[in-house]
């Protein structure tokens, strides 16, 4: 019985000195991108649903004031992105999208 509960402590004091050593730092974030509705066809008017959008490269001179070139990559194809906002977004609407579950996800509310 002594001979199990040394073992026993031996593990505890083990699994102790592991989680002290362990790199607890949370990852970096979620994935996100820039995003710009279009219309693949039928463009919804509620929100709420899968809007079809390409992603966009943000360019230009990094330095205070200056406001970035935004250009969709048309070398890229169309994908889903779910609305969850509060109004529709209109067609060529630019905005960040979060990879959230599996979905390419975005906010619009006007």
């Amino acid at each position: 019985m002594d001979n199990d509960l040394r073992v026993l402590r031996g593990r505890h004091e083990g699994l102790e000195d592991d989680l002290d050593n362990r790199d607890m730092t949370p990852p970096d974030g979620t994935k996100t991108l820039l995003v710009q509705t279009v219309d693949g066809g039928s463009y919804p008017t509620k929100p709420g649903v899968f809007y079809m959008a390409v992603s966009v490269e943000a360019t230009g001179d990094e330095q205070e004031g200056s406001l970035p070139s935004l250009t969709p990559e048309v070398s890229t194809s169309a994908f889903p992105v779910l609305h969850q906002g509060s109004v529709a977004p209109p067609v060529g609407t630019v905005r960040k999208a979060s990879l959230v579950g599996g979905k390419w996800v975005v906010q619009y509310d006007g």
